[in-house]
């Protein structure tokens, strides 16, 4: 395993890696939000103090996929999976649901999938919103479908060989992108999907696998962190998906792995929550901050519970 890793450091582009610096980043134009697994609640997070704030109380709910905004406006999306009957080892019936949360009054609408959703995208120009359901049991592929945020029908776009659990937007293009792994070498390779005509395109195989994934409209570029420990910050190119170390973040307190990641396009900031999970479905969480340009660091106050997802909104204008 460890010479595998070391192969996998040889291939990525390394650029210069920033010190972590006590240095205040810029202030954030909008606000970071965060979903907890086994906890019906959806917290504004201070990245600066680690506090935490209820913002909305969510339906019972045993796990949110993951979590996005829709931007300038006060909405977001969770997708979520409800077990409603349990047995001994694995649930016997369960349901995925959409969550439509308004962060301004803490109302919140669920819809019944049509399917299970794990990760999302929302394109901020046509609006539509976009996820990735994993046929992990059977046939080994993940479908890209478009989520229609009323009814909860799923309406498939493509289907991709392999195993995925991240998903971004670059809304401009209307192209989406994912990583899809190989689990015997913990290798990864970006995909691109035209989210109008369904057309799949695969980069050849650069490094590790990715996960988290978004995207930087003003640096026109793909941000994700990678599988292998230390995780690191990468940039990636969407034309040739070659990949570049920006930067990496502190281990103090211990063995720790990114799980939630979300990006202020404004002001270049990167959120990443580092979380050390303990065998009882708790956790220690860290909120850091990073410059995308730099790979510069800031390791923020630490925060209870399991995270799962985060999602920066950026602020409506005044």
């Amino acid at each position: 395993m460890l010479g595998i890793m070391a192969v996998l450091a040889a291939s990525l582009s390394v650029g210069a890696l920033s010190p972590v610096t006590a240095s205040a980043a810029a202030p954030p134009r909008g606000e970071l939000f965060g979903a907890f697994s086994l906890d019906a609640t959806l917290y504004r997070i201070d990245p600066g103090s680690g506090g935490l704030t209820q913002t909305a109380t969510l339906p019972p709910v045993d796990y949110t996929w993951d979590l996005v905004a829709r931007p300038r406006s006060t909405l977001l999306y969770a997708s979520s999976f409800l077990c409603l009957i349990p047995d001994a080892l694995r649930c016997a019936e369960s349901v995925g649901e959409l969550l439509t949360i308004d962060t301004s009054t803490g109302k919140v609408n669920a819809v019944t999938l049509s399917g299970f959703v794990q990760n999302l995208a929302y394109d901020p120009i046509d609006h539509s919103l976009y996820g990735l359901t994993v046929d992990s049991c059977c046939s080994g592929t993940t479908t890209v479908v478009r989520v229609d945020m009323a009814t909860g029908t799923l309406s498939p776009i493509a289907t991709i060989p392999g195993i995925t659990q991240t998903l971004a937007i670059d809304a401009r293009t209307q192209t989406l992108y994912t990583d899809v792994s190989n689990d015997d070498t913990i290798t990864g390779q970006l995909v691109a999907i035209d989210a109008r005509t369904g057309a799949v395109t695969v980069r050849p195989v650069v490094g590790s696998a990715l996960f988290r994934l978004g995207f930087g409209p003003r640096a026109r570029a793909i941000f994700g962190m990678t599988w292998d420990l230390p995780s690191r910050f990468v940039r990636v190119d969407p034309q040739t998906g070659a990949v570049t170390v920006v930067g990496s973040f502190g281990t103090s307190l211990g063995p720790q792995e990114p799980v939630a990641m979300a990006i202020d396009p404004a002001t270049h900031t990167v959120f990443v929550v580092e979380s050390d999970v303990f065998g009882n479905y708790t956790a220690i969480n860290r909120i850091d901050t990073l410059d995308e340009r730099t790979g510069a660091a800031v390791l923020g106050q630490t925060f209870p519970g399991l995270t799962t997802a985060i999602a920066f909104q950026e602020r409506a204008p005044a």
